[in-house]
This record gives C-alpha cells, structure tokens and sequence, in this order.
C-alpha cells in the first residue's frame, strides 16, 4: 500500500512540474519587462490559500476579477493532484501558487494594455 502512495504521488509530482499551469506569450514577456503589469491575483493570498489542498490554484483559476474572463482549466486539475496528495504537495504547490499568480497578473495586464489600445483606435 505504501509503495502505491508513493508511486502515485511521484507521478503526481511530475505531471506538475512537466506541465506549466499558466504560461506566457513571447508579447506578454515583452510586456512585463516594461513594468506595466498591476496585481490581479495577490501571489501572497494565493501561497497562503495553498497550504490548502487544492485552495490556491482554485484561487488563481477563479475568473474574479479577471478582465479577459482567461479560464485557466489546468489549474482546476492541478487542484485535484494537490487535494490527493496533501500534505506533501504544500511542497510543490505554494510555490507555483506564487509564479502562477504572478504569470495570471501579466496576462491579465497585457490584455487590458491590448484593449485600452483598441479602444483608442
């Protein structure tokens, strides 16, 4: 029985790592190197509510207050692989709660940065 714990939380530890949960664009780097980029997501909140199974990816695939309404469907699943092997995955998803948050803040400032431009137009 242990043997399976371990393996299954092995598996779980790299399909989240070998996947990126929220990823960014070549533009929306650009983007965030010009220091434009507000908070949509606390990163703090989101690390704290991680320590919950599940809790913090919930957090940052919560379309509230997103203006793109962005759905981030991989964090819901990454929130399940968290919820399964709490509290080992405290490990691994406080800190990706944390880039996460921070990836979601960019999107979501380089979106209203895109629409604020077409509005102009």
């Amino acid at each position: 029985m242990k043997k399976i714990i371990w393996v299954s939380m092995f598996f779980s530890f790299l399909v989240t790592f070998s996947t990126s949960c929220v990823s960014l664009s070549e533009e929306e780097k650009k983007f965030a190197e010009s220091g434009q980029v507000t908070e949509v997501k606390s990163p703090g909140k989101a690390m704290a509510l991680s320590i919950l199974p599940g809790v913090g990816s919930l957090y940052l695939a919560s379309e509230k207050d997103k203006l793109s309404q962005a759905k981030n469907h991989t964090l819901g699943g990454v929130a399940m692989v968290n919820w399964a092997t709490w509290p080992v995955s405290i490990l691994w998803s406080v800190p990706q709660a944390y880039v996460d948050a921070k990836r979601i803040n960019i999107q979501e400032s380089y979106y209203a940065a895109q629409q604020a431009k077409l509005t102009k137009n």
